[in-house]
């Protein structure tokens, strides 16, 4: 059996396709595909995307991005990652697809995680200036001038006053408990009551 030399075959690659149409006429490539229809085909195409990053080198190969961007790190480019910050959020459903964040935590429900918020409470004041950065306070009102604003400053309000008469042992050691799981933070009042 005797084949036709390339010189006389019409299609060199026997991928059915004539090689005066075959974007790789001596590559077999059935579908023709061609990314960045620069008129050479995929199978035979060293940039596919057209990108100027040769696919070897370039983390998605099938989608231009000249800047390589890949916020978690792997081998897989941003803009071909389904999860750019690799922590099991899918970038559609992530409050934070660039940032990861797996809990999802976002204070003021605005749609941006806290993890890449400025203002986590939304209160208009960035959280490296707001005193509670997690308790929306736009005035900022400090009383006791510690750093910390009075809507989350529990040692600005009394936690617990417990009235203890001279017999209630008891309310004593409860209070010493509340001081203790409290480790020893917040204000306690005690009043003695006469009998």
């Amino acid at each position: 059996m005797t084949g036709a030399g390339n010189s006389c075959d019409a299609d060199d690659d026997a991928d059915g396709v004539d090689d005066g149409t075959d974007n790789c006429p001596l590559i077999t490539n059935f579908d023709q595909a061609d990314t960045d229809k620069d008129g050479a085909g995929n199978a035979c195409d060293t940039d596919d995307d057209g990108d100027g990053v040769a696919d070897v080198a370039d983390n998605c190969p099938l989608i231009a991005n000249s800047e390589q961007a890949n916020a978690d790190g792997d081998s897989v480019g941003d803009v071909c990652d389904g999860d750019d910050d690799a922590d099991g959020i899918e970038d559609g459903a992530d409050n934070c697809p660039l940032i990861a964040n797996s809990d999802q935590a976002n204070a003021d429900i605005d749609g941006a995680g806290n993890t890449c918020d400025t203002d986590d409470d939304g209160d208009g004041v960035a959280d490296v200036a707001d005193n509670c950065p997690l308790d929306a306070n736009p005035q900022q009102s400090d009383a006791d001038d510690d750093g910390i604003g009075d809507v989350c400053d529990v040692t600005d309000s009394s936690i617990a006053a417990i009235a203890v008469s001279h017999t209630s042992l008891p309310a004593l050691w409860l209070m010493a408990l509340l001081i203790g799981l409290m480790g020893g933070r917040g204000a306690f009042a005690i009043r003695r009551r006469s009998i």
